[in-house]
Formats: structure tokens, C-alpha cells, sequence
């Protein structure tokens, strides 16, 4: 982390998943630096690609799409071989569904009885659990194409194979990169017209009925998302809550079928019927369902860089979704969508105005973090708190390096931002403990980048302590009872996975060892090693003097861990940085 590095841009939202599938018993290392080739890859800008011919610019739904502009088609992958964390409620975010599956296949480790064909077989196995897929191929790397026989390859239609590597000289290329660029570029050419076909074929049987069960427009476009706590109340009470008297609600549940318990439809005078046929739990339902289906056609705008049609539709949908999410009192269900919506809507703020204040987007996240918290969705809402602080971090910088504006300005200006980072923050962390441990872990890392970027070092320190502690926590021989009501039961980590868990946790601990000024080798040879055990530490404290006064005590004494503190025992170097760091620098 460098404070003169640029703040992070916010992209999650404009990016499409693709999961990374490892196939025919691939090495772990082969399989990464594959993952790590395709991330090379991950952003294709629109005016490279090929236009397909014949194309219909006036029956595209993405009015704004411009093949020769400045936007751009990214890919997200995730790699399928890692515990990949779902967060309550994300499938209200098209950015987090997945849309596409890529098989990794090695040919030279190839295993299985029946070669690259048993391969294929097993990669198609796997991506039956997808079915909104716009995008699945099986890419065979390594393959000697003169032992690929024509009954091999036969009808494997989502096969992909490439060349054996050479490096082309002078390029900085190779023969494996130059044909996956080929492939990407097909592969997201491909995917961005089965998306406008899917969408073209929702909204045409709109306003007829609804899409068959099963395709791909329909899986897109499911709006059939709530939060894990409302599906819980399903049946204790109706999602569709249609005023705030208690007895009319409850008459219209008793039996929302019947024509017997109330006045007929057809008996009521024509001027109320309008009102309500408002009333009707089928058109109510209708209208939920047309809202949140114009919040989706945002998010696709959004990853197919067409902003101004995201704006256009995020703000139908944030309409529509408030007066539902009035007329339900609150629902988690209603108030998570309308919670997207927003959120979407900011994403476009933020894409237009970049590093400058706007208070509409501030006003309309915070909406959009109060919303998440009633909904009950906190990793969500821990999502959208870090990337406005990432927000407020480059508007903060970007203040400082404004030309326009008096020094003294500057620096208030400045100071004014950082009070509003600092205020976000602390906003997150109150969530702390209702977060997943990765999730924490995540989290403390951003923060601590965040204040990396503003200048606040000590801070940064912190908050790398507290995440190396957490990971040194779930990877400890034994978990005391106060550290079991912060982790869970499965965040306790094995294998390959603890020994990346206890690499990041050194490395995060030097990091904060170095923000304090402490050097890895002290030239002091009475000072505590780095491999110092704390009951050590301990019995040395317990030896030396009494000091004369509170202050001496202040620097003598390390501050507890705020946040885990049975990790303490666990932390070896951290404890050591602590120290040290407050005796060289004092306390504040």
C-alpha cells in the first residue's frame, strides 16, 4: 500500500461473473497460472470488437451502446476451485449472478479414462447447476492437434483448444495468449448478443405472460429474490401487504379468493373500480414484479457500459420500488430491492462524476446502507459503506491536487472528507460482528488501504494488526470460548488454505510493523526477537520495575486488541510490533 497510489476504482457492479472450473485433475499451480493468463484478458474494450454483421443498432434494448466509444465489457473470475462466500440477498445485483462458466483443462494432465472427450463430459456435468448461463466453453490448453482425431473432437460443440506455448520474440506475447485474446473477444461478442436476445424476448412476452420457466430470459430476469429472512416468514405472514389497517389486511388474507366474505367486484360502482383493481393482489404482485425487472435492465445497461440507459431505467425502478416498499410497511423484500436500486443509481453517480463531490450520490447511499439494514442484509451493506469510503478517499485526494482552489480551502476541504470517511468507517464496523469471517478479514484490509490513501499511518497499523490477528484466530490449535462466538464453526481453516491464511497473516503483520516505523531486524540485541512467544513477553513485563508514573505505564504497556482479543495469544509478531510501536512513538 502506497498513499501515492490511486484509490481503486469501483467496478464491481459493471463486470460480468464468470466462474473458473478446474477439469481433468489439473495441478493447482497450472490451474492459477492459467487463472492469472485470463485475468490478463479481463477487459475488452467495445470498439475492438467485431460487430456482428447484419447487426440492427434500432432493435438493440441498449439504445446507447456505441461499438466505437469508450466502453468497455469486463469480465470478473472467480476461481471455483476456492470456497467462493455468498453473501444474503445477491442475487438482487446482476453483477453477482453468474453468467458465465469457464472449464480449465491441462492436456498433458489428463487422467481420465477417455481423454479430452471424458473431460468435456465431466465440464458439461458441472455447469448443469447454472442455467443462466450466457456463456460456457471448455478450454483445453496444451493440446497436441496432431493426436486430436476427428471421432475425439466430434460433437463438442463448447470445446476450445490451444496451441502448445511458444513465446513469440519480440512481441512480449505468445501463441497461447494471442489465441485467447481471439477467443475472448468471440466468446463476449457472443455473450453480449444472447443478453439483448434474452431481453428482447422478456419484453416482448411482458405484457403477455410470463417467460417459460427455465429459459434463459426468465433466469436473467427472476426477480424472485428475498432476503434469508423473509423467505423464513413466508408462510407467518403474506409478502404482500397491501395498507397499514390491520383489520382490512386482515379481512383481505382471511380470504383473498373468496367472493363470499366481502362485496362482489362486479358490484361495486365503475368509478372505484380503477382503485381497486389497484388493490388486486395479482396487479400488486404484477407491479413488483415490473419494477424489479426494470432495475435488472439497469444492471445490464450497467455491465454492457451503457450508463445512460442504466440512469434512465434505476430511476423508473427506484420510483416504482419506493411506493412498494410503502405500501408493504417496510418489507425486507421490497426494501432490499429498493436498497439495489439505489445502489445502482449511485454506481452511475459515481461513473459520471469520478473524483468529485456529489452530494446526490452521498444522500442517495446513505438511503440505499439504511434500506440494506432493514432488509437484514449486512454483507451487502458492508459492500456499499466500503465503496463509499473508497469514494470519499479519492475525492479527498483529489482535492488536495485541485489546482483551482486556495491552499487554506484545500485543506479543510480535505479535512471535511476524511471526517466523512472516518464517519463511514466506523458505520461499517459497527457490522463487524453480524459479518462472515472472510468478510472481515476483507474489510479490515480495505480500511486500512482506505487510510493509507488519506495519510493516516497509525490507523493503518491497526487495522492490519486486527485482520492478521482474525486469520491467525481461525487458524489457531485451539479457540477459546470468546473467540467461538465470533467465529463459526466452519471458518476454522485447513491445508492449503491455513497455510495461506498464516503467509497473509506475517505479511500483514510486517505491513504494520513498517507503518510504525519498527524494522524487521532491530539493531538492538537485548531488544525482543520477532519470534518472541507472549507468555514470554509476559514474564518479562511481570519482572520489571514499577514505572514512576501513568504516562511510563501508557508506553510500557501495548493496548489490547479491540476487536479480537483472544488472538492475542496467538499473534507472535504482533505483539512485539505493538510494543515497540507505542515505546518509539508515544500514545495518542
Amino acid at each position: 500500500m502506497s498513499s501515492s497510489a490511486p484509490p481503486p476504482r469501483w467496478t464491481r457492479p459493471a463486470q460480468f461473473l464468470v466462474y473458473l472450473v478446474p477439469v481433468g485433475d489439473i495441478p493447482p499451480d497450472v490451474f492459477a497460472s492459467y487463472a492469472r493468463l485470463l485475468q490478463r484478458h479481463s477487459d475488452l474494450p467495445l470498439r475492438s470488437l467485431t460487430r456482428p454483421g447484419g447487426y440492427a443498432a434500432e432493435l438493440s434494448p441498449f439504445r446507447s451502446l456505441d461499438w466505437a466509444g469508450g466502453g468497455v465489457l469486463r469480465f470478473r473470475f472467480v476461481s471455483a476451485a476456492e470456497r467462493v462466500d455468498a453473501c444474503d440477498g445477491e442475487d438482487v445485483q446482476a453483477s453477482r449472478r453468474v453468467v458465465g462458466v469457464l472449464g480449465v483443462c491441462h492436456s498433458p494432465s489428463l487422467t481420465l479414462h477417455g481423454g479430452l472427450r471424458a473431460a468435456y463430459e465431466q465440464f458439461e456435468a458441472s455447469v448443469r447447476r447454472f442455467p443462466g448461463l450466457l456463456l460456457h466453453k471448455l478450454f483445453a490448453f496444451e493440446h497436441a492437434f496432431e493426436d486430436a482425431t476427428a471421432a475425439e473432437c466430434e460433437g463438442l460443440a463448447d470445446l476450445v483448444m490451444f496451441p502448445v506455448h511458444h513465446e513469440l520474440q519480440g512481441t512480449g506475447e505468445s501463441t497461447v495468449s494471442l489465441h485467447l485474446q481471439v477467443v475472448m473477444d468471440t466468446l463476449a461478442v457472443n455473450a453480449l448478443m444472447a443478453l439483448e436476445s434474452a431481453i428482447r424476448s422478456a419484453t416482448a412476452s411482458a405484457a403477455a405472460s410470463t417467460p417459460r420457466v427455465g429459459d434463459l430470459a426468465s433466469v436473467l430476469l427472476d426477480v424472485n429474490v428475498e432476503p434469508q429472512q423473509q423467505q423464513t416468514q413466508q408462510s407467518a405472514s403474506s409478502p404482500l401487504v397491501l395498507s397499514r389497517d390491520v383489520k382490512a389486511d386482515a379481512a383481505f388474507t382471511a380470504s383473498p379468493t373468496s367472493r363470499a366474505t366481502g362485496p362482489s367486484l362486479t358490484s361495486i360502482p365503475s368509478p372505484l373500480a380503477a382503485g381497486v383493481a389497484a388493490l388486486d393482489p395479482r396487479n400488486r404482485r404484477r407491479k413488483r414484479q415490473l419494477a424489479r425487472r426494470e432495475k435488472l435492465l439497469g444492471d445490464y445497461s450497467v455491465l454492457v457500459s451503457c450508463i445512460s440507459d442504466a440512469l434512465d431505467h434505476y430511476m423508473v425502478a427506484v420510483e416504482m420500488l419506493r411506493e412498494e416498499e410503502r405500501r408493504s410497511g417496510g418489507a425486507p423484500g421490497d426494501a432490499l430491492w429498493l436498497a439495489a436500486a439505489l445502489e445502482g443509481y449511485v454506481f452511475c453517480l459515481y461513473s459520471e462524476a469520478q473524483d468529485k463531490f456529489s452530494t446526490e450520490l452521498v444522500e442517495k447511499a446513505s438511503e440505499a446502507v439504511a434500506l440494506y439494514a432493514k432488509a437484514g442484509t449486512v454483507e451487502l451493506e458492508s459492500l456499499l459503506i466500503e465503496n463509499l469510503g473508497w469514494y470519499y478517499a479519492a475525492v479527498a485526494m483529489a482535492t488536495l491536487r485541485r489546482a483551482s482552489t486556495s491552499g487554506e480551502a484545500k485543506v479543510l476541504e480535505s479535512l471535511w472528507t476524511k471526517r466523512l470517511l472516518w464517519d463511514v468507517l466506523e458505520r461499517g464496523l459497527m457490522l463487524f460482528p453480524e459479518l462472515q469471517p472472510q468478510r472481515q478479514v476483507e474489510f479490515l484490509i480495505q480500511t486500512s488501504r482506505m487510510l493509507e490513501t488519506v495519510g493516516h499511518r497509525r490507523r493503518v497499523a491497526l487495522f492490519l494488526h486486527e485482520a492478521a490477528s482474525l486469520l491467525l484466530a481461525r487458524n489457531a490449535p485451539s479457540v477459546d470460548s470468546q473467540l467461538r462466538l465470533l467465529l463459526s464453526p466452519s471458518s476454522v481453516t485447513k491445508g492449503s488454505q491455513r497455510q495461506r491464511d498464516l503467509e497473509a497473516a506475517l505479511l500483514l503483520e510486517r505491513m504494520a510493523a513498517e507503518r510504525l516505523g519498527i524494522q524487521g531486524k532491530n539493531a538492538r540485541r537485548d531488544a525482543l526477537p520477532w519470534e518472541v512467544t507472549t507468555q514470554y513477553r509476559r514474564s518479562r513485563r511481570k519482572k520489571a520495575p514499577a514505572p514512576d508514573n501513568c504516562e511510563d505505564a501508557r508506553r510500557r504497556v501495548p493496548r489490547r486488541n479491540v476487536l479480537s482479543s483472544a488472538a492475542g495469544d496467538v499473534s507472535m509478531a504482533a505483539q512485539v510490533a505493538w510494543t515497540n510501536g507505542y515505546q518509539l512513538h508515544g500514545c495518542k
